[in-house]
């Protein structure tokens, strides 16, 4: 329990950091649908925040991208006006990062020297710090991925570090909430174990999404309601063991995808009726955003001919995160008092 004198301004902080991070999943997204996570091929901790300005200094940073599978294999036709597009996606990214950890990292000093944060909420608030390093340091380690032998980042290492920025984004949004909203409702079991539930299937589907990102799995089976005209492909099983149909098989994990959508969306629609008749406001808000997130589900789903569009494939990644924020929200308010 976090102790209720607690400046609000330090849940307000931790809310903008909220924001910062979803701002940043969104960014992320972008660089992912444009192919642009693999132009920058050098890591600086503490250099590389100045941007190539001058015709040579974009030279020297495309002749060092030629090096690499993704120009080898994929983008040999691009010129240095093609890579400049692509480049930038891929900086305002890690720029971002760094903006985050500075507007982590400063108000976090000055609150410590005024004494604004109470001992139960200091370990908390380092863990986000210590999170929010090797989140960094984990984008790193994907990104070599795809500058080794392949022109595509693993995608396990796609999903462990979109899972852990989304850890660090939940975990931060229920601690601003601890310090804004220390006071809870009555316990309600049957919303408590629903929620519960919901937040297992959300977090199952968050790990799958990250492997249909990672697979493309997308523009293999742009079709709904059934993949390709048949309701169980013949593909589920054609990897030879059960962990590479589970997590490396295309048609599987769209499968799996799909399943746990209805899932969630059947889970949300009971919570609702049995809550229908409460002012429980919250829950309507649940509701209409996974109506929001099936829509854009679906849309990215069937405008996936051939690649994935960016602009729905991103929307449906922030929508994902509304989702999840939501369902976090009504779980800390039914959870107990």
């Amino acid at each position: 329990m976090i102790d209720k004198k607690t400046p609000k301004i330090v849940g307000y902080w931790l809310l903008l950091g909220c924001l910062m991070i979803y701002i940043m999943v969104i960014i992320g997204g972008i660089t992912r649908l444009t192919g642009s996570g693999l132009s920058m091929v050098e890591w600086k901790v503490i250099g590389g925040s100045v941007p190539p300005i001058s015709d040579a200094d974009w030279q020297e940073k495309f002749e060092l991208y030629k090096q690499f599978p993704q120009f080898e294999k994929v983008n040999y036709n691009m010129t240095v006006d093609d890579f400049k597009s692509i480049f930038w996606w891929e900086y305002i990214h890690r720029m971002w990062g760094r903006l985050i950890g500075i507007a982590f990292i400063v108000p976090f000093c000055i609150f410590l020297i005024k004494k604004w944060i109470p001992k139960k909420l200091l370990p908390k608030l380092l863990l986000i710090l210590i999170l929010g390093g090797f989140q960094g340091i984990l984008g790193w380690i994907m990104v070599k991925s795809g500058l080794e032998n392949q022109p595509w980042v693993s995608p396990y290492k796609l999903t462990a570090h979109l899972l852990l920025a989304l850890f660090v984004f939940s975990y931060t949004f229920w601690t601003a909430i601890e310090v804004l909203v220390p006071e809870r409702r009555q316990k309600n079991l049957f919303i408590y174990k629903a929620i519960l539930v919901l937040i297992s299937l959300i977090s199952i589907q968050l790990f799958f999404g990250g492997l249909m990102s990672g697979l493309k799995a997308a523009v293999h089976y742009p079709t709904f309601p059934t993949m390709n005209g048949q309701w169980f492909p013949e593909q589920l099983f054609l990897l030879d063991s059960w962990w590479e149909n589970l997590f490396e098989n295309i048609a599987m994990v769209q499968f799996i995808h799909r399943n746990i959508g209805y899932l969630i969306f059947g889970v949300t629609i009971m919570l609702w009726i049995k809550t229908r008749n409460s002012k429980y406001r919250s829950i309507n808000v649940l509701l209409g955003i996974v109506l929001l997130q099936v829509v854009l589900g679906i849309t990215t789903l069937v405008l996936s001919k051939g690649e994935i569009p960016v602009l729905w494939g991103v929307l449906h990644q922030a929508g994902a995160v509304l989702v999840l924020t939501a369902s976090l929200f009504v779980f800390y308010s039914f959870s107990k008092k």
